[in-house]
């Protein structure tokens, strides 16, 4: 997968490949996006249950405004770094064609799973153990 070096809106530095063995995942989300919003808690659980395993979560805003993204971020409780692609160039980087769109990423920086819309947080865990078991 492309790699990239951003910075969370905290100011947290995201980068893939990010530092030794961990498992990736990138969730391209907008705070205009109904099917967003509807796997926000999903996806912030899963970070919550996965983020001391060698995991490592991002959420990128795509074709949203910093105010915007940062409302989505706060209403839904989102701990994992997260920022606006203003340029929107790493989802073109990333073959983005709508939101959302999440990548399991593994310890390589292979490309595991590639979900188009919204996910579940049983969806997500399957790829992610399975990311972690290569």
């Amino acid at each position: 997968v492309p790699a990239f070096e951003m910075e969370a809106i905290d100011g947290t530095p995201m980068s893939l490949p990010g530092p030794g063995d961990q498992v990736t995942v990138v969730n391209f989300f907008a705070s205009w996006c109904a099917p967003c919003r509807q796997e926000a808690a999903d996806l912030e659980q899963t970070w919550r249950d996965y983020q001391d395993q060698g995991v490592q979560f991002y959420g990128i805003a795509y074709k949203d405004a910093d105010s915007m993204a940062q409302a989505f971020l706060d209403e839904f409780g989102v701990s994992y770094p997260s920022t606006v692609d203003t340029s929107n160039r790493t989802a073109r980087d990333y073959g983005v064609t709508g939101v959302p769109e999440t990548f399991v990423i593994d310890r390589e920086g292979l490309l595991v799973h590639h979900f188009l819309g919204p996910i579940t947080g049983a969806q997500l865990s399957r790829e992610i153990e399975r990311a972690l078991s290569q």
